[in-house]
């Protein structure tokens, strides 16, 4: 078995017997530094940047199971490939929600100042960036996606004080409705009136380009739109338009089109994107699930799933 995380004795004690061999790749450089040491591996705990397809599979021949520690297959794992394999694939859902909703409640308050933006002007001594911002309570923040995250989300901002929130989902929650006062809003409307939209929604051909050039021209000129979802679900064409010519005031994703060694920067960037300014576009790299508690209660949900389904062949 290879892992992405280090386990700890009780994680060993765990799987005691279950696997001939325990490979630990912790902040891998490059995907040689995994692939190199995966010929025989049966099975696979994803906790690192890697994404898994066709040709990292080819070099696992071996390879029985894989399991994320997270919720989001697709962005991590080439499903097709990995079912033409017939190899079982689980993920950890839910567990992580906390992590990530406490995450995107920071990224609505450091981004509405441009954070970002002021702290490379005072280091490169080009700009003193003093944006007004809004507080929370006086923000009218939308939702996209209402399942374990974003309800999170929704509690946490109401706990501040928040009283004009809106979320977009496939059925309404009435539920909800009533306890925090949250109120039912297309996504289209969403943009037109919201301060901050924050995307939590699971990334499928449904979703993909959700927000495309007419989502993005009927943004309200200071939106920022917040991306905890695949990158995929926005359409980024359309997305540098929709900054250049002013119809949307921030794009913050967690996450991007080109990861770990495929990104190679603003100077090689199909999109586009990374050449404009911070206070237009950010992107981190997949940090909001990477909490140290989310790793300690996923990780033991991992090995239970692996050891389990040895069990019953």
């Amino acid at each position: 078995m290879v892992t992405g995380v280090r386990l700890t004795d009780v994680q060993r004690r765990l799987i005691a017997g279950r696997f001939a061999e325990v490979i630990e790749i912790v902040s891998p450089q490059d995907p040689e530094d995994i692939f190199s040491r995966t010929g025989n591996i049966t099975d696979y705990i994803l906790g690192g940047p890697e994404y898994i397809d066709a040709d990292s599979l080819a070099r696992m021949p071996s390879l029985r199971r894989i399991a994320l520690l997270g919720t989001g297959i697709p962005s991590f794992i080439d499903e097709a490939a990995a079912r033409a394999r017939d190899i079982t694939v689980f993920n950890t859902p839910h567990v992580n929600a906390d992590s990530v909703a406490e995450f995107a409640l920071g990224a609505i308050i450091v981004n509405a100042a441009d954070a970002v933006a002021s702290v490379e002007g005072v280091r490169q001594g080009s700009r003193w960036l003093q944006t007004p911002w809004r507080t929370l309570k006086n923000s009218r923040i939308g939702i996209i996606g209402l399942g374990h995250i974003g309800r999170a989300l929704t509690r946490r901002l109401a706990a501040l004080g928040v009283r004009n929130i809106a979320y977009a989902c496939r059925t309404r929650k009435p539920a909800l409705e009533r306890a925090y006062g949250v109120h039912f809003m297309p996504v289209r409307t969403m943009v037109a009136e919201c301060h901050v939209v924050s995307m939590h929604v699971n990334y499928s051909p449904e979703t993909h380009h959700m927000i495309d050039a007419a989502m993005f021209a009927a943004c309200r000129p200071d939106l920022r739109l917040h991306c905890f979802s695949n990158p995929r679900t926005i359409d980024p064409a359309a997305a540098r338009r929709a900054l250049e010519q002013g119809e949307l005031a921030q794009l913050y994703m967690d996450g991007y089109y080109l990861e770990w060694t495929r990104n190679a920067g603003k100077t090689k960037d199909p999109e586009g994107l990374l050449q404009l300014p911070c206070s237009k576009f950010l992107a981190t790299s997949h940090l909001a699930a990477q909490s140290v508690d989310a790793i300690n209660r996923q990780l033991p949900i991992a090995l239970r799933q692996l050891v389990g389904d040895i069990q019953s062949e």
